[in-house]
């Protein structure tokens, strides 16, 4: 009945340019020119699928117990997961060792793909099939809304953590070096922060009320 969470890397796509600019124009004048660096949030809409290809004891080790302690009769996965995108626009002046850059920065949210197990046993009984599935639907509500905050905190934040104003360095390489570490750093928190929310939260779903309703729900 409880949630069980799996956080995924980032994948970083980074994509770099000069963009258009004056070629007898100064080193300290190309860079003014970069626009701000600018970062969008996007989320994956979540939908779920149901699987009731399971028995009772493979969900309860599915979601890390032991049948010999628990029984697990519904679990919801999700994959909480970023794609990112970077472009930079940099411009190097290699021969006084300098370069300068800015950035544009997609970040795409994600808890897909999200699976309701139902355990295979309660087919044979709908009421109690129906009873655990919506229960499971309440962790799913519960994961959308999670989501929906997330990606509300990310694009209040992000641009402020990582900073809109032209970057500079000795290399090119260096600039994206230090642009991808900051913003890797940035994201691996941002997740931990939230999965850690997220727990609380599903674990705030499975009261003892709760418990009580799906268990006496069928009962006649």
């Amino acid at each position: 009945m409880r949630a069980f969470l799996i956080v995924v890397a980032a994948l970083l796509v980074v994509g770099c340019g000069q963009g258009r600019s004056n070629p007898f124009a100064s080193f300290d004048s190309k860079c003014a020119d970069l626009p701000a660096s600018r970062f969008s949030i996007a989320t994956v809409p979540l939908t779920y699928t149901e699987d009731n290809s399971r028995t009772i004891d493979q969900l309860t080790v599915l979601g890390g117990d032991s049948p010999e302690k628990y029984t697990t009769f519904g679990l919801t996965t999700v994959r909480f997961s970023h794609e990112t995108d970077i472009d930079l626009r940099i411009f190097e002046d290699a021969a006084n060792n300098r370069a300068c850059g800015t950035a544009t920065v997609a970040v795409k949210l994600s808890m897909q793909p999200v699976i309701v197990y139902v355990a295979s046993q309660l087919t044979r009984t709908p009421c109690a099939h129906d009873a655990t599935m919506s229960h499971e639907l309440k962790h799913v509500a519960e994961f959308r809304q999670v989501l929906d905050e997330a990606a509300r905190d990310l694009r209040g934040d992000l641009s402020d953590a990582i900073g809109t104003g032209v970057r500079r360095a000795g290399t090119r390489q260096d600039l994206e070096r230090a642009f991808n570490a900051q913003l890797k750093a940035y994201l691996s928190t941002f997740i931990s922060q939230w999965q850690r929310e997220m727990t609380v939260r599903q674990d705030a779903v499975d009261t003892e009320d709760e418990r009580a309703r799906v268990a006496g729900g069928c009962r006649r």
